[in-house]
Order: C-alpha cells, then structure tokens, then sequence
C-alpha cells in the first residue's frame, strides 16, 4: 500500500505541522534504501516506467535515487491524509451549489411561466389594439368608398344636366377627372364601374341628341313650310307675271294685227316670240308648284372666309337659286362665296342626301349635322354627284375675286377706296 501511485498533479511539499512525521519516515526510508539500493532502484524504474529515474541513478547513485523516491511517494501519501478531512467540507460545498442550482432552477421556471402569461397577456392586447384599429381603417375605407360612390354618381348627373349636342367630350373629360382624384384619395372605382359611369354619360349625350334632333327636325320641318310658302308666293307672283305679260302682249299682238297686217310684220314677229317665252316662264312656275320635290343641289365655297379645300353642299327649291347663295354670303361672312356647281333636280332632297351620306366623315362641325360644311375635293364631290346624278357641269377653280383683290390691295389703294366710298354715300345722303 506504501506504494500506491497517487495522481501526478499533487504536490511533493509537505506541509508545516506535517513536517516531523515526515522526516522521520524518510530517515527510515533511507537506511532501508541503503541496504537494498539496487533492487529498490530496479523496483523504482519499473513502478514509475521513466527513463528519467534511469538518468537520476547515472547521476547520484542508486541510495540518492532510491531516497528521492521514497521522499515522493510519502509526501503524496502525507498531502492525502491532510486533505482527506476537508472532503466533508467539500460534500457541504457540493450540496450547497447543488441546492443553488436547484433554486435557480425553480426561479427560472417561474420567472419563465410569469414571462410567458405576460407575453400571452401582452399579444392579446396587441392583437385587440390590431383588431381595433384594422376596424377603424376598414370604417374609413368603407366611409371613403361610400363618399366616392355619392360623389360619382353626383358628378354623372351634374354632367347629364350640362351636357349638350356639342359638349360630350368636355363632359366626359369631367367625369374621368373625378374618377382619378376618387382614386388618388383612396377609393376603390374599378375599371368596369367606371365603364358603366361612361355608358351612362353616353346614354344621357344619346338621349340629347335624340332631343336635339327632334327640334332640329321641328326647325327643318318648319323651315321647309317656309321655304315651300315663300317658293309658292314667288311661282304665284311668276305665274300671275308671265300671266299678265301674255295678256299684254296679246293685246298688243292683236292691236297690231288689226292697224295692219303686213307693214308691223317684224313688231308682229317679236311679240309673237315674247308671248311664247311668257307662256314657257308661266308654264314652269306651274311645274314647279305642282312639283315638290323638285329644287337645285348647289356646291359652293369662300376661300377668304373658310380656306382652301372647304365646300358647303345644300339645296334650296327657289326659282332663282342663287338668291340662296346670295343670303349665305351675307354680312356673316367677310366674302361671298363661289358656285361650283348648281345642279337641278326633281328629287333634290334625295341627292342632298346621298352626299351627305358619302361626305358624313368629312363633316367640318362632327356634333351639328345641320352645318353642311365638308373638307374634301372638287374631284370627289364631282365623282359623288355622277354616281348618284349623272353628268354636271361644274367650275373647277373659284373665282374669290374680292378675296384675291384683298390679298394684293396696299393701304393706300384701301385708303382711296375708303375716301370714295366716303364721297359716294355722302352723296347719297344729301339726295
């Protein structure tokens, strides 16, 4: 048992109230070692398994090496009989830690469960406060679209009361305005509402339009009677003119027959010919009234007041159809316009029209039908009266002689103008 191999790490320093104990076991360690130095040496070697013994017995001898080693061996045995009483300490020390860790332990566990019920506490909250206020946002989005609907469905009839047969476009620019700043401020107007917001825009533009129409067609229809009763008052005034020229010249006719028969022969001959051409004008003023529809398509132009490329196309049933053309260029347009053609027809309003129809995407004013202005050709609109009349005769080129004489008129040539048109009604006047 002396020589039991204790571990390496404790000290060989024994400690102070050992220390004769000590001595007194290495004194007789030493005299033993003295008698058997070798065997004890070998016995050393071979318990300790180092080479470093070996090398200790070159050095000092087999009896120093062998003490040393006694002196080892014992004061590890004495250091583990002065520490094998503290062990009680260290059990106490052991249980005490052991008890702490377990406290520890136990706090831990409640400070873990008061951590979670404040967490799940807390989230609850969280998750009320969320709720509350995902309410609220819902509340305002709700109250937002609700604002948004009323506000469109407003503005729709705002724009259905304003709108008129020449502002659509205006209108529904409007309504699109709004939709976007509905949108910009949160509310939600799908593509297909406002779709439907649009058609009806469209629905209310189509039923004033229908309005429209129908008083343009009252105006129209009252225009005609008007046209149609003027018309009838000149081919009565012509017809009780030529009426009263063949009576004249009849009577006349017949005086100079009865003077002489062959010395006024020439006289005899040229009112013989003015009663025939009476008779005719009498005979076409009855035509005409007994025909209703029959009247002059005219094709005209103002270059000085519309430009280049631009053609009225209307009709009118007077005898004399360019009265017509003479009212048009009155004092609402600085020139008076150019015919190009005047073409008669016993069915005018049917070729007015058929070219109104072939013209409608050349329309000038798109919204006011009853404006008969078009941007096309002269070729075109010859092309379109042969298609749905015949042959005509037409003017290629407008004469816009007052329009041209303006263009090359300086201001002293206007001035000259002025001062004589001055004198002139100043003459006038004075009569």
């Amino acid at each position: 048992m002396f020589f039991y191999d204790y571990p390496r790490h404790v000290p060989i320093v024994p400690d102070q109230d050992t220390s004769s104990h000590v001595y007194a076991r290495l004194t007789m360690w030493i005299a033993i070692a003295t008698a058997t130095c070798i065997p004890v040496a070998v016995l050393a070697m071979l318990l300790t398994r180092s080479s470093l013994f070996f090398v200790l017995i070159l050095l000092v001898g087999t009896a120093a090496a062998a003490s040393i080693v006694a002196i080892n061996r014992q004061a590890k045995i004495a250091r583990f009989e002065h520490e094998f009483p503290r062990l009680e300490e260290y059990k106490k020390c052991l249980y005490e830690a052991k008890e702490s860790y377990e406290g520890y332990q136990r706090n831990y566990d409640k400070v873990e469960a008061q951590l979670r019920s404040r967490l799940v506490a807390e989230e609850l909250a969280f998750n009320e406060y969320r709720d509350a206020e995902m309410r609220k946002i819902d509340e305002m989005r709700d109250a937002t679209q609700a604002i948004a609907d009323h506000y469109l469905t407003e503005m729709v009839k705002w724009c259905s009361k304003q709108m008129t047969p020449n502002n659509f476009a205006t209108q529904k620019n409007r309504l699109t305005n709004a939709i976007e700043i509905c949108r910009r401020k949160g509310a939600n107007v799908p593509p297909d509402r406002e779709k439907q917001y649009e058609q009806q825009l469209r629905r209310e533009f189509e039923d004033v339009l229908r309005k429209e129409a129908s008083k343009a067609e009252q105006r129209r229809i009252k225009e005609k009677i008007r046209d149609e009763q003027k018309a009838e008052r000149e081919m009565r005034r012509a017809m009780e003119d030529a009426e009263s020229q063949r009576v004249a010249i009849q009577r006349a006719l017949a005086q100079a027959m009865a003077r002489a028969k062959d010395e006024h022969s020439a006289e005899i001959e040229l009112l013989q010919q003015k009663l025939r051409e009476a008779e005719e004008r009498s005979q076409r003023a009855l035509s005409m009234a007994q025909q209703t529809k029959a009247g002059h398509v005219y094709v005209i132009s103002n270059i000085g007041s519309f430009g280049d490329g631009i053609f009225k196309v209307g009709m009118t049933r007077r005898l004399e159809p360019l009265d017509r053309v003479r009212e048009l260029g009155d004092a609402s347009v600085p020139f008076p316009f150019d015919v190009h053609m005047m073409i008669s027809c016993d069915d005018a309003p049917a070729l007015e029209n058929s070219l109104h129809r072939e013209l409608h995407r050349r329309r000038i004013n798109k919204v006011n039908l009853r404006k008969e202005y078009f941007r096309t050709t002269i070729d075109d609109l010859v092309a379109m009266v042969e298609k749905h009349h015949g042959i005509v005769e037409y003017v290629a080129e407008p004469e816009a002689l007052e329009y041209n004489e303006s263009l090359n008129m300086d201001h002293a040539e206007q001035d000259y103008l002025e001062k004589v048109m001055s004198t002139f009604e100043g003459e006038d006047d004075d009569e």
